[in-house]
């Protein structure tokens, strides 16, 4: 029912009849029916029942209390109706701040693992089970408002022991996104490990194949693995993500235009990506290999089937141990893609945008480049210190040149 609320605390119909809520002034007429049903009879000798109750509730130690009023028509069944499940729908919600407060750190992961799998749909769900998996067997299964910041503490030190710092800050991170969500919903007043900071960690040696090493890796491929060779071309080539990659569909790509469109599910948008060279001839030869289709998996696996990433990372990892590569994964594509990309321009903007990165402090940790730079930056020194031994240095030194030693010497002695 269309219904506006005035300033003085009633309502006005749609028929112009003046009502009241329960506990306002104009509510003179207003009787307590049965339970949580209030009548009132209005100008037209007609009843009007109201749902009204009252619930108690404490927030940061403080009672509180919460009056629920909504109008529920003329009809007495229907309005018995609505109360009953007002009422059953209060007392669940009331149930279920109860539950929360008594719930442990089990039930809560059990939860949490279902909420971030299926409602955010994080990629790295199956990473983080493991993490908060771990924190649990370090805290044992206990009411979840009883963990502190000394048992996150403990659990940190204890992974210390076992995995390298950057696996351990990892570890904290998981944990304090999983607390902060806890707070969010209600079952904690504060997140115990909001105040830890990162272990300090050193960056670890990142090594990039040279363009020799490439170029034996894709002609290995080409004959032991075709389909393979197309997905670390397709890599290379664009700089992508293994999971953009395998999930390219022939419907985003405008072959007409050489032109693909990657969506980017880590950061929920397109990146529209033109084709050249040996990357446009290997994606016509697919296209034309698969009769030229205008939907579908454009990665296929030797069986004819889409291409899942535990096929592809395996079948990689074989063929970069035969090779005496065991540092090369799939994974290094990508930042080969940006460190070339930076060594032959000189550009660090032009490799952001082949990554399709907001910030340049992204792709810098994606270039490993640490050998060549140091090589460069020991040869521009060495040029630097060429060029200052041939500039004249000033008296105030106590290097000078000829000329003004003998003036100097000559002034000297005449003093």
């Amino acid at each position: 029912m269309d219904q506006r609320t005035s300033g003085s605390g009633c309502i006005r119909s749609r028929r112009g009849v003046t009502m009241a809520w329960p506990g306002s002034p104009e509510a003179t007429k207003m009787k307590r029916l049965e339970g949580n049903i209030w009548v009132r009879l209005e100008s037209n000798r007609r009843k009007r029942y109201y749902y009204r109750k009252r619930t108690r509730f404490f927030e940061n130690g403080v009672r509180k209390y919460k009056d629920e009023r909504r109008s529920l028509g003329t009809n007495l069944g229907r309005a018995q109706q609505e109360t009953a499940r007002l009422d059953s729908q209060l007392d669940d919600q009331m149930n279920g701040k109860a539950a929360r407060r008594e719930a442990t750190l089990g039930t809560f992961i059990d939860w949490y693992v279902v909420h971030i799998r299926d409602e955010r749909k994080l990629l790295s769900w199956k990473t983080m089970r493991i993490n908060v998996t771990a924190f649990l067997n370090s805290t044992g299964d206990r009411p979840l408002r009883s963990i502190s910041t000394n048992d996150v503490v403990v659990f940190l030190s204890r992974r210390k022991l076992k995995v390298r710092p950057t696996t351990v800050n990892s570890n904290l991170r998981d944990v304090r996104r999983m607390l902060t969500v806890a707070v969010e919903q209600g079952y904690l007043e504060s997140n115990p490990a909001a105040v830890l900071k990162p272990v300090p960690a050193k960056p670890q040696p990142m090594k990039i194949p040279t363009r020799e090493e490439a170029g034996r890796l894709l002609d290995y491929l080409k004959n032991t693995s075709p389909w393979l060779h197309i997905l670390v071309i397709f890599l290379l080539g664009t700089g992508c993500r293994l999971g953009e990659a395998l999930a390219l569909n022939w419907a985003d790509v405008e072959m007409t235009r050489d032109v693909i469109i990657l969506r980017r599910r880590k950061v929920q948008d397109e990146l529209r990506i033109q084709l050249s060279g040996p990357l446009r001839e290997m994606l016509w030869g697919l296209w034309h290999e698969h009769g030229m289709p205008k939907e579908g998996t454009v990665f296929q696996g030797p069986s004819g089937l889409p291409l899942g990433r535990h096929t592809a990372f395996s079948a990689f990892k074989r063929t970069a141990l035969k090779l005496g590569w065991p540092w090369l994964t799939l994974k290094t594509m990508r930042r080969t893609a940006a460190t070339h990309v930076v060594e032959s321009t000189g550009s660090i903007r032009n490799a952001q945008m082949l990554l399709g990165h907001t910030s340049a402090q992204t792709t810098e940790m994606y270039l490993g480049r640490g050998e060549k730079a140091r090589e460069t930056a020991l040869e521009t020194m060495a040029g630097y210190l060429e060029g200052a031994t041939e500039v004249k240095v000033g008296p105030k030194m106590g290097t000078t040149t000829g000329i003004s030693t003998a003036k100097s010497g000559q002034q000297i002695t005449n003093r």
